[in-house]
């Protein structure tokens, strides 16, 4: 087994990337996988369970993980997906607790997408449109979002509206350039403007390929194409985007 010691370097100036390799013991042409710290160098730590998880999930595979952080509380709990299940981590029992409800239809190479609606401290998710879009408040199952609303490949929380992109009324023909937002979207899906709600739609056709992702990106929603990147803005108004 080889023995640790350590190997002392005279007036170590760190790293050069352009070094002709072994030409000085004064410099190095990588940094890679150790930590530089008051004329140390460490090698990085290694990797472990996770809060001590051994078990195997039995409902696979693993499609996603996620991070639901609530406000109110200032908890974090991790969330994750397989094509038929959603499970959140047990801190207290160390187990993963199936909240699912209603089992999803969701396939290996389905990709969940998710957010949390910041003044409910809500968090929802959609798992490309094999399921209406559900909620998880922090307990009991998870439960699709009332108002009835539609099918979505895509979705993601913006300026007091939650987006989905890429929607189908019925699950089956979906409308690849659409995007739809509410304001109450756990109450009102219709589009137009009500006492309960407004809810808004948008064509997203400055490109013919199909809408795939949604992401805020500063104040703008970047929405992501098969062909390209489209930046939607609150602008106000009537026009509103």
């Amino acid at each position: 087994m080889p023995v640790a010691h350590t190997q002392h370097f005279s007036n170590f100036r760190g790293l050069n990337e352009r070094l002709v390799l072994n030409s000085s013991m004064a410099e190095t042409a990588s940094l890679d996988n150790v930590i530089v710290r008051n004329g140390v160098v460490r090698g990085r730590k290694g990797i472990n369970e996770w809060d001590d998880i051994t078990t195997a999930e039995t409902d696979t595979p693993i499609i996603g993980l996620a991070s639901y952080y609530r406000v109110a509380t200032q908890a974090t709990t991790v969330l994750r997906f397989t094509p038929t299940k959603v499970k959140v981590w047990n801190d207290a029992g160390g187990s993963w607790d199936d909240i699912t409800g209603t089992a999803l239809t969701g396939a290996a190479t389905t990709r969940p997408q998710y957010a949390t609606i910041g003044e409910l401290d809500t968090f929802v998710f959609t798992n490309e449109g094999e399921d209406r879009p559900r909620k998880y408040t922090g307990s009991g199952n998870t439960a699709v979002l009332g108002g009835t609303p539609p099918h979505a490949k895509a979705l993601e929380y913006w300026k007091g509206f939650l987006a989905l992109g890429n929607i189908s009324a019925a699950g089956s023909t979906f409308l690849p350039l659409d995007l739809v937002l509410s304001d109450a979207p756990d109450e009102v899906w219709e589009t137009c403007t009500t006492a309960d709600g407004t809810v808004v739609t948008l064509v997203i056709d400055e490109t013919p390929g199909d809408l795939i992702a949604l992401k805020v990106l500063g104040e703008a929603l970047m929405v992501y194409k098969t062909d390209g990147i489209v930046e939607v803005r609150l602008s106000g108004g009537l026009t509103r985007f």
